[in-house]
């Protein structure tokens, strides 16, 4: 399904304006190299630019985390004049640069994963043609659904403090918390599996009698289950996000 997402925001860029001409370059960049979700987007893009003969520059930091890195690697590209830009934001705010440069060039700007949003961008000068994301806070509200009928105490790993996705799964998961269920700790796990685990280990300690954990993403989530099962731990649900 990843796959056929980006082959339409492709299309829709030409749509946007820049159109199938020889030569044509779109610049992508991507964040968290080795999370197999941002490896499906990877592969999506090159598949379908191979298909239609459309040149494309790709490129990626290797974490969520790198947002000084993915600034960098984004000003790089820009010296290759792209006609269009999609890129997956760290934050918005730390690639903000790069993008009002860009957009102030005529660069067709795209936005993947709702890391930035057309009024944040606005207000930074920065023109996006389109947003790609799913609706980040009914993500977390349906993981708080999920959790309806259970009793006890819920661990909430956040993901990387300035990321809206995150920001948004958090709050939808938090504003629907059945009444249940009490909120013992909302921590940022970075994106990160080991720290997960970290935040996991530390969590059950305090708490033994830990119903569930909601982790923002599936990374975090296997980090949590790998810190229950090194402590034999099996009665805690453990939700993530992405489908990995």
């Amino acid at each position: 399904m990843l796959k056929a997402l980006l082959r339409v925001l492709l299309l829709c860029i030409f749509t946007a304006g820049a159109r199938a001409e020889q030569g044509i370059e779109i610049a992508v960049l991507l964040k968290g190299m080795t999370n197999p979700y941002w490896k499906t987007l990877h592969d999506g893009v090159t598949d379908y630019a191979s298909e239609k003969g459309i040149e494309i520059y790709i490129q990626g930091v290797q974490s969520d985390q790198e947002t000084e890195q993915q600034l960098n690697v984004c000003n790089t590209m820009l010296l290759k004049k792209p006609k269009a830009l999609i890129f997956a934001a760290v934050t918005g705010v730390t690639l903000a640069p790069c993008l009002k440069q860009a957009s102030a060039s005529g660069v067709l700007l795209v936005d993947v994963d709702g890391g930035m949003t057309e009024q944040e961008a606005a207000k930074m000068g920065i023109k996006l043609q389109f947003s790609v994301a799913s609706d980040n806070y009914q993500l977390g509200k349906k993981a708080a659904d999920y959790l309806s009928g259970i009793n006890g105490k819920v661990l909430l790993i956040e993901g990387l403090p300035g990321s809206i996705p995150g920001i948004q799964r958090a709050k939808g998961f938090k504003e629907n918390l059945p009444k249940g269920l009490t909120l013992v700790a909302s921590l940022p796990g970075n994106w990160d599996r080991l720290r997960a685990a970290d935040i996991t280990n530390d969590v059950v300690t305090k708490h033994p009698d830990l119903a569930a954990i909601f982790a923002a993403n599936d990374l975090m989530a296997l980090g949590a289950a790998e810190a229950l099962f090194s402590r034999k731990i099996e009665n805690v649900k453990v939700l993530g996000v992405d489908g990995i």
